[in-house]
């Protein structure tokens, strides 16, 4: 592997760490603006390079994150339905296999 289809998958982990040190899934949110973006604007390659447990990870946290919004204290309920359209957007770029399982 090289280039880009390199990078995608250094990136993801690095992602992962990274939303990880962040104090509150809020301030967290750039860092899945980030994801999707690479993902958006890289080749159809580069995409099948990123991490496949990464990529459903973000899914699966995004999900978590837009449903505590929903039904927490009370928050904005545009911060819930940012965080259920990101984890749609992501969903995009998963296997048939995830995606599938999410709409279970």
């Amino acid at each position: 592997k090289q280039g880009a289809e390199e990078d995608i998958e250094v990136f993801a982990i690095a992602l992962r760490e990274l939303i990880n040190l962040q104090d509150s899934p809020e301030q967290s949110y750039g860092c899945f603006q980030e994801a999707l973006c690479v993902l958006q604007q890289s080749t159809e390659k580069a995409r099948s390079n990123y991490p496949p447990e990464e990529l459903a990870w973000l899914v699966g946290v995004a999900w978590a994150n837009g449903v505590q919004n929903a039904r927490g204290p009370p928050v904005p309920p545009s911060s819930a339905q940012r965080w259920i359209g990101m984890c749609g957007a992501l969903l995009c770029f998963c296997t048939a296999d995830l995606r599938a399982a999410h709409h279970e």
